[in-house]
């Protein structure tokens, strides 16, 4: 793809909206006030950018993609002020829409610098007690590597999950900027980083999700080397976000607290099901979405409500037609993967799904950028074959 004046001004304007809006979203994930001067600075001058990045990308859309804009701002934003959570929707909508005639693999390796250079410095600044290191204390909860009493570590994150998928997200953003191409030391990184996870987070689910990218290395370097055809069906990458969100409603809605099978699923899924079981039957389901206040973490005490699977969040918290069009979202762009023939995109979606099963960062453009997929362009993605 040629740079040129069109190309190169809107990269590097988006690139500079992406590190005020990124930044700012993810302080919310750390032990910091949010609402000092500083971050609200950070905050105003994200909206004054996301504006302009949205305005600017907006001509370069058809009629049709222009009405499918503006009723997608027009419901974020409704749906935000009901939920309290406007600016986020905002920045989904902005940074979504925006990235219009960006290389995919440029804005992955913009968000892959950011991220990585904030949970650095986090971490660091933690090590220096600048910030706390939020410390769940063992309840009955054992290390699954050491077998001992789980103290759980979050590095200066608000928890030990947060840290752990975000670096999750961080390496999947790696995976799919090398196409899934990663060579021997990068599996060993990828595994030590799990490990490490596994025993200072004791965070299964974003240590487990990392272990899997380099054996779907593995299997697209075996697909390369054989020269095996695409199949058909690999279609089923491309229904696998409404399949899995379909069946994660289901079972959450129909949990039954006196069945011993459910009981099962539900220590499998960490007692998401019976929480988010709750959360559907006291607030039930709304069109645009509802305000819910959420308790998690050690603050809760007695009482947690906190909705951690990202499918539960979007029925319950951003209502039924927001839900619709994020899962059609990824429905569009799984299925344009599947028309490239991009194998490494469509196994980041299948992992990413699995994560947002349990956890709720899937929904979040900042911590998840593969919808940035939607718009953007793919033509150096990944070579055609057979």
């Amino acid at each position: 793809m040629s740079l040129s004046k069109y190309t190169i001004i809107p990269s590097n304007f988006y690139l500079l909206t992406l590190v005020f809006a990124v930044v700012y979203l993810l302080g919310g994930e750390v032990v910091l006030n949010t609402r000092n001067f500083i971050f609200l600075f950070i905050k105003y001058v994200s909206v004054l950018l996301m504006s302009m990045q949205l305005a600017y990308a907006f001509s370069k859309y058809n009629k049709k993609w222009r009405l499918i804009i503006i009723l997608s701002l027009l419901l974020s934003l409704i749906v935000g002020v009901i939920n309290g959570r406007y600016f986020e929707l905002l920045a989904t909508v902005a940074l979504i829409f925006g990235a219009k005639g960006l290389n995919f693999r440029n804005v992955l390796r913009y968000y892959f610098s950011i991220s990585a250079f904030f949970c650095i410095s986090v971490i660091f600044l933690c090590k220096l007690g600048i910030i706390r290191d939020n410390i769940a204390e063992p309840l009955t909860r054992i290390n699954f590597l050491t077998g001992a009493d789980s103290i759980r570590h979050s590095f200066g994150y608000v928890w030990p999950t947060n840290l752990s998928t975000h670096v999750f997200f961080i390496l999947l953003t790696l995976w799919i900027y090398k196409k899934g191409h990663l060579n021997l030391w990068h599996c060993f990184f990828y595994a030590i980083i799990s490990y490490l996870l596994l025993l200072y987070t004791d965070s299964r689910l974003g240590a487990g999700c990392i272990l899997l990218l380099p054996f779907f290395s593995l299997f697209i370097y075996i697909r390369d080397k054989m020269g095996l055809c695409f199949s058909k069906w690999n279609f089923l990458y491309v229904i696998w976000i409404p399949f899995i969100s379909i069946a994660m409603i289901y079972v959450t809605q129909n949990y039954d607290a006196s069945n011993s099978l459910w009981v099962i699923l539900n220590t499998l899924f960490s007692g998401r099901l019976r929480i988010g079981h709750e959360a559907m039957t006291d607030y039930g389901t709304k069109l645009f979405g509802q305000y819910y206040v959420q308790y998690g973490g050690q603050k809760a005490g007695d009482y947690y409500n906190f909705i951690d699977s990202s499918y539960i969040q979007l029925i319950v918290i951003y209502g039924i037609l927001y839900t619709v069009l994020f899962i059609s979202a990824f429905l569009f762009v799984a299925y344009n993967a599947y028309k490239r023939r991009d194998i490494p995109l469509l196994l980041a979606i299948f992992v990413a799904g699995i994560s947002g099963a349990i956890a709720q960062h899937f929904l979040q453009i900042y911590m998840n950028p593969i919808l940035l997929a939607l718009t953007s362009e793919h033509s150096s993605m990944v070579k055609k074959t057979h």
